[in-house]
């Protein structure tokens, strides 16, 4: 039994970027990503980065990658299905290069387009979280 596990989609991870503040800490506080930061808490995360299926988003190219091997189709609009890609991976990362350069950039997918938004800072959606081998919270304050 794995000493923490979680449903897909609901835990977002960051690196630590300054004085030990992750990257959406440091978003938050500097106003970019609208949120209180005393109603967020903090997760530091053991793992082996080898036993951990990462899909890594470093340029539009690597959206149009991910894109391109799990679209789908609502409304006219091209979609990711994040359900397939959980299938294949354990999380997603967004690194600050993607960031800077994939983010909000429309990659065309026959005659829709996909647009990259909403991750604001360098991150990782975490689908599957059984490889974690310890996990320590705190309030940020």
């Amino acid at each position: 039994m794995p000493k923490f596990a979680i449903s897909p989609y609901r835990l977002w991870t960051s690196s630590l970027v300054d004085r030990g503040r992750s990257s959406w800490q440091a978003a938050i506080e500097s106003s970019y990503v609208p949120a209180d930061p005393a109603q967020l808490t903090e997760y530091s995360l053991a793992f082996e980065p080898e036993n951990v299926r990462i899909f890594t988003i470093d340029r539009p190219a690597d959206v149009g990658s991910l894109v391109s091997r799990y679209a789908t189709c609502e409304d006219g609009r091209s979609l990711v299905d994040w359900r397939a890609v959980a299938r294949e991976y354990d999380g997603v990362h967004l690194t600050f290069r993607g960031l800077l350069t994939a983010q909000g950039v429309p990659i065309k997918t026959g005659a829709a387009s996909f647009v990259l938004h909403g991750w604001d800072a360098e991150s990782v959606a975490r689908f599957d979280c059984r490889h974690f081998d310890d996990v320590a919270t705190r309030t940020c304050r």
